[in-house]
């Protein structure tokens, strides 16, 4: 399948975002915001191949963080939590 037979559009959040959505907003497109790259980390082919599929196949969400480690983020998350909440406790 070639990219031209693609019927969505992915876009990365940033400064031309919203340039991007003008220039595309009368084509009958749906719109993600995929974040990629975060803290310097490589986009790799697979990861963009994922999200592409992801698109096509209706899973992507409307923002999507590439190779995010959810479960990483979930731990660090709670980790944070119960410092402050001990912090107010003191």
């Amino acid at each position: 399948m070639s990219l031209s037979t693609v019927h969505c559009r992915l876009e990365i959040g940033g400064v031309v975002t919203d340039d991007v959505i003008r220039a595309t907003r009368k084509m009958d497109l749906d719109i993600f915001s995929v974040i990629a790259g975060l803290g310097g980390r490589p986009i790799t082919k697979k990861g963009l191949k994922d999200v592409f599929n992801k698109a096509m196949n209706g899973e992507l969400e409307e923002l999507y963080f590439l190779d995010l480690d959810k479960e990483l983020v979930e731990k660090q998350l709670k980790r944070e939590k119960r410092r402050s909440s001990h912090r107010t406790s003191c």
